[in-house]
C-alpha cells in the first residue's frame, strides 16, 4: 500500500512540476488585430498627372509613351521670334510623385512674323533636374542645368 500511496504521491508531484514549468498566460498578451483599411483615395494614379500645365513663363505637355516613360515637352516664348523648348524623359515615382530625368534636350527656336517655326537648334542633350507633381494639380520644375528665367511651378489646365 505504501508503493501504491507513493507512486501517486510522486505522478502528482510531478504534474505539479511540469505544470509550472509551462509559460504562463498572461492576460496582456499581444494579439495582432486587422486594422481600418488604408484610406487611399487621396492617392492619384500617374495617369492623373497627363495633361498639360501652365504659369504666365513656360507651357509643359505631359504624355506617356506605350513603355509607361513620361514624355514632358516645356516651352517658352521669350520674345515674338523666339522660343526655346525643353524635352525631357523620365520615370514617374509612385512613391514621391516626381519624374528625375537625365539628358533632356534642350532647343533654341526661331520664329518668323507670322509665328511658324524657322529654326530649332540644339542648345545641349544632357539636361539633368526633376518634376515634382502635388495632388493639387501643379508641377515644380527644377532644370539642374540653368536657372529659370521664370516661375518654378505650372498649374494644370
Amino acid at each position: 500500500m505504501k508503493k501504491i500511496i507513493s507512486f501517486i504521491l510522486c505522478c502528482v508531484l510531478c504534474t505539479c512540476v511540469f505544470a509550472a514549468c509551462s509559460a504562463p498566460k498572461a492576460d496582456n498578451d499581444i494579439v495582432l488585430k486587422p486594422t481600418e483599411k488604408i484610406d487611399t483615395s487621396n492617392l492619384l494614379p500617374e495617369d492623373n498627372f497627363l495633361g498639360t500645365y501652365k504659369n504666365d513663363d513656360y507651357t509643359a505637355v505631359i504624355t506617356k509613351d506605350e513603355d509607361g516613360k513620361f514624355n514632358i515637352v516645356i516651352t517658352s516664348k521669350i520674345e515674338k521670334a523666339k522660343g526655346d523648348e525643353w524635352q525631357i524623359k523620365g520615370w514617374f515615382s509612385e512613391t514621391t510623385y516626381r519624374v528625375n530625368y537625365k539628358n533632356a534636350v534642350k532647343y533654341n527656336i526661331s520664329y518668323d512674323n507670322t509665328g511658324k517655326e524657322t529654326k530649332r537648334a540644339a542648345e545641349y542633350e544632357n539636361g539633368l533636374g526633376r518634376i515634382q507633381f502635388d495632388e493639387n494639380g501643379s508641377l515644380k520644375w527644377t532644370n539642374e542645368m540653368e536657372p529659370l528665367s521664370g516661375s518654378d511651378t505650372l498649374s494644370k489646365q
